[in-house]
């Protein structure tokens, strides 16, 4: 079984993180994953899933979706502050 992860930076002007030292907005970054498929979709049909999925979290969160910016995992893995093993999932 595959899992399919998508990534994205929600965007200082969305108002959803500040930075602790400064008190200015912040990126904030999320990751939706679906575990077990079974059948991975092709490449393109991942990019229109990974923007679909950003109207989701965007609605989800209550923000326009403009400040939802679709991110690869790499970029997410760099942004996390938790010092936990990525290893073998970039």
């Amino acid at each position: 079984m595959n899992d399919i992860n998508f990534c994205y930076r929600i965007e200082p002007a969305a108002e959803m993180a500040y930075n602790t030292d400064t008190g200015e907005s912040a990126a904030a970054y999320c990751k939706i994953s679906f575990g077990d498929v079974k059948k991975l979709p092709t490449s393109e049909d991942q990019a229109v899933m990974h923007k679909n999925v950003r109207n989701y979290v965007a609605q989800h969160i209550n923000k326009d979706p403009i400040h939802v910016t679709p991110i690869s995992f790499k970029e997410w893995v760099d942004n996390q502050e938790d010092e936990v093993s990525w290893e073998g999932q970039i």
